[in-house]
C-alpha cells in the first residue's frame, strides 16, 4: 500500500526522524511488515487532518539490553487507547470502540480489519527479543489525545565486540516503507 497517496487523501502529515542509530540483526521483510501495521493503525485511527510522528534512537547498554538497543516509536493524533486496554490491543481479533460505529474499510477513520495487526506486530517484535507497548492518555473520538507505540529492539555484539552503525540502505528502510 503507498502510505503517500493516503496520507493525502486524508489530510494527514507524516514526519520520519530516525537519527544514523546502529545495525540491528533483523528481518527486514517482518520489520517492513511491523511498520506497515503501526503505520497503517496510525492512519486509520487518526481523523483527517491528524498528524502521523515516527522517531527513534539508540539505547545504550542497561541490565536488560547489555548490548543497547534501538527504540522506534510511532506517534499519532488519533482517538488513543484506554488504559485499561492496553495489553488487550496486542491480542488476535480485538478492535477498539462500538463496531458498530466502524467503516468496512482498512483505511478510512476507524476502518474496519480483521484485528491481527497488533498481534502481528508483537509477534514479530517478540520473535526478535524484543518489547512493543503502547501509551496513551485514554480513548476520546472528540479530542483525540493520541498514542504512541513503543518499540525497542535488542543490539547484538558483532565478533570484534562493536555494533556496527547502520548502513544508510538500513537507515532509510522505514522510509521507503512510509511511501511504500
Amino acid at each position: 500500500m503507498e502510505y503517500s497517496k493516503l496520507l493525502q487523501e486524508r489530510g494527514q502529515a507524516l514526519s520520519i526522524d530516525l537519527p544514523s542509530m546502529p545495525l540491528v540483526k533483523a528481518d527486514p521483510h517482518l520489520l517492513k511488515k511491523l511498520f506497515h501495521h503501526l503505520i497503517r493503525n496510525a492512519v486509520k485511527f487518526t481523523p483527517d487532518k491528524g498528524r502521523i510522528y515516527i522517531s527513534g534512537h539508540h539505547i545504550p547498554a542497561i541490565i536488560n539490553l547489555p548490548n543497547g538497543g534501538v527504540e522506534v516509536i510511532v506517534s499519532d493524533t488519533g482517538v488513543g487507547v484506554d488504559p485499561n486496554l492496553r495489553e488487550v490491543i496486542f491480542t488476535k481479533f480485538y478492535q477498539p470502540g462500538e463496531l458498530g460505529k466502524h467503516s468496512t474499510s482498512k483505511t478510512r477513520f476507524k476502518g474496519g480489519g480483521a484485528g491481527l495487526g497488533l498481534a502481528l506486530s508483537k509477534g514479530i517484535i517478540e520473535a526478535h527479543g524484543g518489547r512493543i507497548w503502547v501509551e496513551s492518555p485514554g480513548y476520546d473520538e472528540v479530542n483525540f489525545p493520541g498514542s504512541q507505540f513503543h518499540i525497542i529492539l535488542p543490539l547484538t555484539k558483532l565478533e570484534n565486540g562493536e555494533n556496527h552503525r547502520m548502513s544508510e540502505e538500513m537507515r532509510f528502510g522505514l522510509d521507503r516503507v512510509a511511501n511504500n
